[in-house]
């Protein structure tokens, strides 16, 4: 949060305010010349060649930097470069991805031959793919992961924002952009594979799921996007638009750890649509006026001439005469506070991962905010040598308050500004020449949100090459979605209006496989994956709107039944079961101990 500071000093006398002003004055040209006068380059004295390589090949495109000349070359396709120097001191680094940074001096040599060293750790680190995991040099498949670290940096509100730029070829498309709203994801782009408009499949700890709304993005460890059809393809016609998996924290056995955060930020609408104000308008209407009764008057009838007349000649109608700019009356300042906790440790037998959050985010439109609560539990226990134990357990509680923005926003650009909004008793004025927008913004329009979900595995281990894993997980949303237009904007019908809709998502999956690992001389390498698993999904939607309500602010379905106004009903249900069989295997043979495989087999 950014804070201004102001400072008032009083009672200066004139010869002090004028030496201060003269200084003032003689700083500020002085900064000003500075800033105009062109900045040389150091000149060039010498030049240095070289040869760039690794493991006794010459590396071509080699960046080759001049520190202190700001001077940059590429080396050629035989590794060879030439750059200029400006003295002794001058350092060159030589940087190259997948490699490190090599610093020289230049000195008084004439040649700097270097030998770059590839970052052997980046090759060890492991990713989670389906079903398992792998070390990144062994992946054939588009995998891009992103780290706890890479997360947390962004400070995000929810997984859509840990997302948004950390991935290449992952698009992230917000959509109105009032708080809580979901997002678009779309991997590999918008014309690729079987994209549909339906999104990537999320596995959340092994839980596929098409939302993830609800996840505290602190609780995440780490995010695996796959983004080809090789690497999704264990997954089926599910990972059709690509697979994200987010893989939450876990305690390490070691003493317990404590981390608190809290986050307040706030967030202004940057600019305005500019608007005419009232003696604007009316000379606008003014001189239209005079234009229909002259030139135009064929064009308009004679309807409108009168009300346009009447409007500029009734200065006392308080209707008429009002002063509005209605984009400072309903954009404000937003604030946003978020509160992190987490508890997580362990010994050599059991790990444990507590997390709690809280978010309250206002929107820039008045009366728009989103509100969370959410707790995780993990919890991961090694009952013996071969058999590990593991449980997940997610719940979380938002509401959404919204406006219809579409309707709002025009009503908010289109209305004239020199109609009242409220009434002499304070009363809102609904609809005058199109919908008093102060009167739409204070409407019913919000969601209840609660979710809840659990993951149970057991993995036992016949040897270090063989193991079996079962799991058994479950999830279920609703989602409470509550609408009242009072009377006062029902546009002629002269009652209110009033609709909910329900939504019930739930399933389970059971999962049983078989990993099979072996390496030979650590030279060929297997990797083999068996295994079956059933899911069961199904959506309830429950929606009902009527008109005629006794009262605005009771808008359940007895409400309108009881008036005998109930214009709209609907049930739908959808249920699904899936059975599948999956395997992988995978060959690769190092060509020499510890370096990065030349030969992969995927299948």
């Amino acid at each position: 949060m950014n804070k201004t500071y102001s400072f008032l000093v009083e009672d200066v006398g004139k010869r002090t305010a004028t030496i201060l002003l003269v200084c003032f004055s003689f700083f500020s040209y002085t900064m000003l010349l500075a800033q105009v006068t062109p900045k040389k380059n150091p000149t060039v004295v010498g030049t240095v060649t070289g040869v760039v390589s690794a493991d006794g090949v010459t590396i071509p495109g080699v960046s080759v930097k001049n520190k202190n000349a700001n001077l940059t070359v590429i080396t050629d396709a035989n590794g060879i470069y030439k750059i200029g120097i400006t003295s002794p001191s001058d350092i060159l680094t030589f940087s190259y991805l997948g490699y490190q940074n090599v610093d020289r001096v230049v000195g008084t040599q004439k040649q700097i031959s270097v030998t770059l060293i590839s970052v052997a750790n980046e090759l060890k680190d492991v990713v989670i793919v389906g079903y398992g995991s792998q070390k990144k040099r062994d992946v054939t498949g588009a995998i891009v992961s992103i780290s706890a670290e890479d997360i947390e940096k962004k400070m995000p509100t929810n997984v859509y924002e840990a997302l948004q730029g950390q991935a290449s070829g992952v698009q992230v498309t917000t959509g109105s952009g009032q708080p809580g709203e979901g997002a678009s994801v779309v991997i590999r782009g918008i014309s690729t594979m079987n994209n549909d408009g339906v999104g990537p499949l999320w596995v959340v700890d092994g839980v596929p799921t098409t939302n993830v709304d609800a996840i505290n993005p602190y609780d995440i460890e780490s995010m695996e996007v796959l983004k080809d059809a090789a690497s999704a393809a264990i997954y089926g016609s599910r990972s059709a638009n690509g697979v994200i998996i987010i893989t939450t924290k876990k305690g390490s056995p070691k003493a317990p750890v404590i981390e608190l955060r809290y986050l307040h930020s706030l967030n202004n609408l940057t600019h305005t649509m500019p608007q005419v104000n009232s003696r604007q308008y009316r000379n606008m209407q003014k001189g239209l006026t005079e234009y229909i009764n002259g030139e135009g008057a064929t064009l308009v009838p004679t309807a409108v001439k009168n009300v346009m007349a009447a409007q500029i000649a009734d200065s006392l109608n308080y209707l008429l005469n009002a002063d509005n700019n209605y984009q400072d009356l309903v954009f404000n300042t937003a604030q946003k506070d978020q509160i992190d906790m987490s508890f997580g440790g362990g010994s050599d037998k059991l790990k444990y991962f507590i997390g709690a959050g809280y978010l309250n985010e206002e929107g820039i439109i008045s009366n728009t905010s989103f509100s969370r609560v959410s707790t995780r539990l993990n919890a991961d226990y090694i009952a013996t040598s071969k058999l590990t134990l593991g449980s997940r357990l997610t719940l979380s509680y938002g509401k959404k308050m919204g406006v219809d923005e579409g309707g709002f926003l025009n009503s908010l650009l289109s209305r004239k500004p020199n109609l009242a909004l409220y009434y002499p008793d304070g009363t809102i004025i609904g609809t005058l020449w199109g919908a008093n927008p102060i009167a739409l913004d204070v409407q019913t329009n919000f969601t209840n949100i609660y979710n809840a979900s659990f993951f149970q595995f057991a993995e036992y281990k016949f040897n270090k090459d063989l193991k079996f894993t079962t799991n058994v997980s479950g999830a279920l949303s609703l989602y409470r979605y509550n609408f009242m237009r009072p009377t006062l904007l029902s546009d002629g019908y002269l009652n209110n209006f009033g609709s909910h809709t329900s939504t019930l998502n739930y399933n389970w999956l059971n999962e049983n496989y078989f990993n099979y690992t072996k390496s030979i001389n650590n030279t060929h390498n297997f990797t083999g994956l068996l295994g079956f698993s059933m899911q069961s999904w199904r959506t309830e939607i429950d929606s009902y709107s009527g008109r005629n309500s006794a009262t605005d602010a009771i808008y359940t379905q007895n409400a309108f039944a009881a008036n005998f106004d109930l214009t709209r009903t609907g049930t739908t249900e959808t249920a699904h079961t899936l059975a599948s069989l999956f395997t992988r295997f995978i060959y690769f043979k190092n060509t020499h101990f510890n370096s990065l495989a030349q030969h992969i087999l995927t299948g």
